[in-house]
């Protein structure tokens, strides 16, 4: 049976109470879909003859959803409630657990009852940063249509997003996910890298990649020694689907994670700047020059100048 709004509504009237809030009886349904398969091999298990009606699958079913509707799963900015609701909305959950699976569609197994969202992609600031002001900084407009991506998940899954980007009318600096270009005192254009960018863009034909990707990288390239196409080799075998990743979107993945990690080390996110969307990352050289030189190195800094040896030694250092 497809789930309907109606269905979805009486369960919330029938099951759960005013006081909870949304995020918990969104978690609580989440917990419950989880626990089908449970509730398969509880029936598997009922058509052998002489098994007992509450087989051991049926009671760990009954005890992840009464810690599911503990008071502890609830806001932590909600009034404390009466000891008795939770265990008690528990028992109605258990007792009618084959209808509430067959409202809510858990036993269509084609079909998520939480299907993912769409990704979006946007600046995490609200204000210009550059433009002075008296308490009220520029707002952030949208800038062009938005463009659709492709964008490597944390699962290593290649899924469609939408990149916005913002910009503000007054001295027209530009704010994407991973950085912001600003114009200069000479009127060319320069930007500065977001240190703490959750997704990087990798090639300019709308490829971008979740930062998780690059820890990975860090740590392939560190104990395994892997290479910029061995990495992007490995990625394509474990993805499976297009579009594959090449050498250059591999390593401008690694350029960038690492540029990130060495101007925090030395405190330089909000005073480095470098030419706008360049197509070298020079940038990177200066960074771990300065990083082998500098005398104040933390006890971390061995990737720093690892790396430093890394990219000294490549025969070109480009981006698309």
């Amino acid at each position: 049976m497809i789930p309907s709004l109606g269905h979805g509504l009486a369960v919330l009237q029938l099951y759960f109470v005013a006081q909870f809030s949304l995020q918990r009886v969104f978690y609580i349904l989440s917990i419950l879909i989880t626990t089908y398969p449970l509730f398969q091999l509880h029936l598997n298990q009922l058509n052998e003859p002489r098994q007992p009606r509450e087989t051991a699958w049926l009671r760990s079913i009954h005890a992840v959803l009464y810690s599911a509707f503990g008071a502890e799963n609830e806001h932590p900015d909600y009034p404390p409630e009466p000891d008795n609701v939770g265990p008690d909305l528990a028992g109605k959950f258990c007792r009618d657990l084959q209808q509430l699976y067959h409202l809510l569609g858990a036993d269509d197994t084609s079909m998520s009852l939480f299907p993912e969202p769409q990704i979006i992609l946007c600046t995490p600031r609200l204000n210009c940063i550059f433009c002075p002001h008296d308490g009220h900084p520029p707002t952030l407009r949208r800038h062009r249509e938005p463009q659709q991506i492709h964008l490597l998940n944390d699962r290593f899954r290649w899924t469609k997003a939408t990149l916005f980007v913002a910009y503000c009318a007054k001295c027209q600096a530009e704010y994407y996910p991973d950085r912001i270009t600003f114009r200069g005192s000479t009127h060319s254009r320069l930007q500065r890298l977001e240190c703490n960018a959750a997704f990087l863009r990798v090639s300019k034909h709308g490829i971008w990649m979740d930062r998780r990707i690059a820890l990975a990288q860090e740590n392939m390239v560190l104990h395994l020694h892997s290479g910029w196409s061995s990495f992007a080799e490995w990625l394509n075998a474990t993805i499976g689907a297009e579009p594959h990743v090449t050498t250059r979107q591999s390593q401008r993945l690694y350029f960038e994670h690492f540029a990130r990690r060495l101007i925090i080390a030395h405190g330089l996110e909000d005073t480095f700047t470098v030419a706008a969307h360049s197509c070298k990352v020079s940038y990177t050289y200066f960074l771990y020059s300065f990083s082998y030189k500098s005398h104040v190195l933390r006890s971390h800094d061995y990737y720093h100048l690892y790396f430093y040896q890394i990219t000294h030694s490549a025969s070109s250092a480009f981006v698309e």
